[in-house]
């Protein structure tokens, strides 16, 4: 073939005959054409130059771009700025780039590799300005098909793309040892069955949808907890298994990564961790809780930029929890804290609460039982010890963890108090029985033996202070003598009324009034003869009705026995003397 005419005038002929012409044509809109013509038309080699600048240098056919050509763009100015360097080199078809060619943006971003269309199209690479790297299959100026991403930070992806993004199968590694994902994507998003790792190695496999952790999958934290179950938006969401490394395990319902709903959480060895024992601080060693939980979030880790909330759920609702030593409740929670209708049980002893808690602690109405029948001996909450034959019972209100309000409080032996408690002590008005059951009915025990005393305080109705007897009330020996009057403390002081035992001589019982000062007479008010010796009498009869000789003589032999002198327990445990009209006491 002969070579292309370069000047006017020159010409070339074909092989099949055509006849090619160089000549020079302007255009009316100032555009200049040199080159090559066919039947007055570009065809062959030429150059056009636009009169804004542009210039193509290369191949033609009628009249358009075609074959082998470079396009090199004038500087032009764009949203302020000067885009310098835009040019194109490569195959052309009518007028398009097609086929294999290097692009250059002007922007500073390059493409090498086919084109179709004037666009992307069959494998390239695009190199941008910040430095990714982009290699793979194009389609209509996006990548699509099998794809290698580099990015200038360290980021890669290889895997399948549609429509320039990740679609299909494919493998995302993080830069910087933050993680990777590989498994399915779709439009751009993980989606689909994949694995994660994070950058401190926790580790999930299972669903993801749209770019988040959602529908079956598992997941295994650096520490060692492992999640199994279902997935919502990124959290453990629905029905699922949570293992703790150190072996506790909860199975149940999740709420956007807390406990939520249903569940069943098993402690591996009764842990004492504080953030595992919140709920109960009052006694710690948990073996597992069943029942109702509520969603409550807390820091948790974090990974690649996204937080992961620990499965710390609130207790809430009706639940079941038991402890290590076999101690179990059953009723309401609310915030991970015993609330609502619930019953306690001690599992050693037998003991149980049934009532109402609040935040932890029991509060309003309820019944409690103390002690137990294994011959254990116990002290029940007044203080008092037992053998372990029975238990004692207390029904009334609470308020703390406290007895508050009205109740009733029974012991195991009978002895009891009825009335108004304040924060645990009797306080108010109220009643007791200060003496067992089991030293009623024997003159020994009531009078002389037991606790030593010649007769003892068998009930008192009145005012309480602080678990004394305080104010105004009536406190009833078991002879039957009572005083009445102010009390304070404990003890009769005060103005008081002591009231004898009426015998069946008496026309009417016996009163003498007198003022006391901590529990011991200190003044009697007048009053008549006849009334005196009425009290003298009495006063001897109590005392040859509950004195024998033997122990008459043991008294003497300890300097307590004599004239107006009878033993009296000091509430210590030892026998002090006292005038028989005297405001004895016992304190309980």
């Amino acid at each position: 073939m002969a070579a292309a005419p370069t000047k006017k005038g020159d010409w070339r002929l074909t092989e099949d005959g055509r006849v090619y012409r160089f000549g020079r044509k302007r255009y009316p809109n100032r555009d200049l054409y040199e080159g090559e013509f066919l039947d007055g038309v570009r065809e062959g080699n030429g150059t056009l130059s636009y009169y804004n600048g542009n210039k193509y240098e290369g191949e033609f056919a009628n009249q358009l771009f075609h074959g082998f050509g470079v396009y090199a763009w004038a500087p032009f100015l764009e949203n302020g700025q000067w885009i310098r360097g835009r040019r194109y080199e490569g195959n052309w078809a009518k007028g398009r780039r097609a086929g294999e060619g290097i692009y250059f943006s002007g922007y500073g971003e390059s493409y090498e590799g086919h084109f179709k269309k004037d666009m992307y199209e069959g494998f390239g690479v695009l190199t941008k300005k910040n430095g990714d790297r982009l290699s793979g299959d194009w389609e209509k100026g996006k990548m699509a098909g099998n794809s290698k991403i580099e990015y200038i930070q360290g980021n890669k992806y290889t895997g399948g793309m549609v429509m320039g993004k990740f679609h299909g199968s494919g493998k995302f590694v993080y830069a910087h040892g933050l993680g990777w994902y590989e498994g399915e994507y779709r439009h751009g998003k993980q989606h689909g069955r994949g694995s994660r790792l994070f950058m401190n190695d926790s580790r999930y496999e299972g669903d993801f949808k749209y770019g988040q952790m959602h529908g079956e999958g598992m997941m295994e934290w650096l520490n060692g907890d492992q999640y199994v179950g279902e997935w919502a938006n990124g959290f453990p969401h629905g029905r699922g298994v949570y293992i703790y490394a150190h072996g506790d395990r909860y199975e149940g319902d999740f709420f956007k990564g807390v406990f939520h709903g249903r569940g069943r959480l098993t402690y591996a060895d009764g842990g004492t961790n504080d953030a595992r024992s919140e709920a109960m601080s009052w006694e710690c060693g948990f073996r597992y809780y069943d029942g109702e939980f509520a969603a409550h979030t807390r820091p948790g880790d974090y990974i690649h930029g996204v937080v992961f909330p620990k499965p710390d759920g609130k207790r809430h609702g009706q639940g079941v929890r038991v402890w290590v030593s076999g101690n179990r409740y059953e009723g309401g929670w609310e915030n991970g804290m015993m609330h609502g209708r619930g019953i306690y049980e001690n599992a050693t002893t037998g003991g149980k609460y049934d009532g109402e808690f609040k935040l932890n602690k029991k509060t309003g109405h309820g019944t409690e039982t103390w002690g137990n029948k294994l011959g254990i001996r116990f002290q029940d909450p007044m203080g008092w010890w037992h053998d372990g034959n029975g238990y004692c019972r207390y029904e009334g209100r609470y308020m703390d963890g406290y007895f508050h309000g009205e109740g009733q409080f029974i012991a195991v032996d009978n002895r009891s108090y009825h009335g108004h408690w304040k924060k645990g002590k009797r306080h108010g008005n109220g009643t007791a029985t200060l003496i067992p059951e089991s030293e009623l009915g024997d003159a020994f025990n009531m009078n002389v033996g037991g606790n030593g005393a010649l007769y003892r305080p068998y009930s008192y109705k009145g005012e309480w202070k602080d678990n004394y007897k305080h104010g105004v009330g009536v406190l009833t020996y078991l002879n039957g003598l009572e005083i009445e009057g102010d009390f304070e403390f404990g003890h009769p002081h005060g103005n008081c009324l002591q009231k004898y035992p009426k015998r069946k001589t008496d026309k009417h019982r016996v009163c003498r009034q007198g003022r006391w000062y901590k529990g011991s007479n200190v003044e009697w008010f007048d009053y008549s003869a006849e009334e005196e010796e009425v009290a003298s009498g009495i006063a001897n009869y109590l005392l040859n009705t509950m004195v024998n000789t033997k122990e008459e003589k043991e008294l003497e032999d300890l300097g307590l026995w004599g004239e107006n002198k009878v033993p009296e327990f000091d509430g210590g445990g030892s026998i002090v003397a006292s005038s028989i009209t005297d405001g004895l006491d016992y304190q309980n």
